[in-house]
């Protein structure tokens, strides 16, 4: 009679063999340390010791959240070879005193006073500075848009420049003194002052009295002279009105209707001869 084997019995034997191979497998993997730690193929096991200590691999703080994730008690702190500490690149919103960050724009490294960020830099142009000794060049001043223009208050710095002059408004390279040319729109602070003569002067303020002709002769003298300008009031920097120009056709005679002139802006006369006038939008400029 044939005996059947115990399904038991092969399921006891089965596990038994696993067990017995993986414990030979970790056997033969598991080294034993040729000497005591730290010597060996065994690192030193970080500790609470007096004793200094290193780790090959990298290290991870703070994963709790605690207020500070790193405190050297005593000592300094060294970097050696390729070490390196990379500051944030972005301005902390809650910056704390001492506090330092790389700006992304400018690559100027930046540390908070307590009151404002204050660039790091050497006696060189750029350099945060209080006097002009402090800088190689000799001049220290506010001129925060590259103007060449100082500003009598605020955090200054080493220029490679003399100042030019005090600026009115430094974040905006054309406000600055002796600026000719006129803006449709304000220098970034509402006011027009581009020339920091401290009005918000108009390129046109003349008012027209000019009715509307396609054609008609003046002499050109006080009492009939033909001015361009705005019509019915002159309007504020920056917004649009209706400019009414001169076309000045000269000695052409009747012949000016049709023809080609010469359009006479704000301010300008006609001169002696024929003119018409011509309308358009523009927007008051001002400096």
């Amino acid at each position: 009679m044939q005996k059947q084997v115990s399904p038991k019995i092969v399921a006891l034997t089965f596990g038994i063999l696993t067990i017995a191979f993986l414990a030979a497998f970790y056997v033969v993997a598991w080294q034993e340390p040729t000497q005591a730690p730290p010597g060996g193929n065994v690192a030193a096991p970080l500790n609470i010791s007096n004793v200094g200590q290193s780790k090959e691999g990298g290290l991870i703080l703070n994963t709790g959240g605690a207020e500070y994730g790193l405190i050297v008690d005593e000592g300094k702190t060294k970097l050696e070879g390729n070490g390196l500490i990379l500051p944030p690149i972005y301005r902390p919103d809650a910056p704390e005193i001492g506090q330092i960050y790389l700006d992304q724009k400018d690559n100027y490294l930046y540390y908070y006073n307590g009151n404002q960020w204050i660039r790091i830099g050497t006696s060189l142009s750029g350099a945060g500075c209080t006097s002009p000794e402090d800088c190689e060049s000799g001049f220290c001043y506010r001129d925060e848009d590259g103007d060449g223009y100082s500003m009598a208050t605020g955090q200054k710095f080493c220029q490679t420049v003399a100042s030019a002059g005090t600026d009115c408004y430094d974040a905006n390279v054309n406000a600055r003194p002796g600026q000719t040319s006129y803006f449709t729109v304000n220098r970034g602070d509402g006011s027009f002052d581009y020339d920091c003569d401290g009005i918000q002067g108009a390129s046109c303020a003349t008012v027209s009295n000019l009715s509307p002709t396609t054609c008609k002769w003046t002499y050109g003298n006080e009492t009939d002279e033909a001015i361009g300008g705005w019509l019915g009031s002159s309007p504020a920097c920056g917004t649009v009105g209706v400019l009414r120009y001169v076309n000045s056709f000269g000695m052409v005679g009747g012949y000016c209707v049709g023809k080609q002139g010469y359009l006479l802006g704000c301010g300008q006369k006609s001169g002696h001869g024929y003119y018409g006038t011509l309308d358009l939008s523009e927007t008051q400029t001002c400096k």
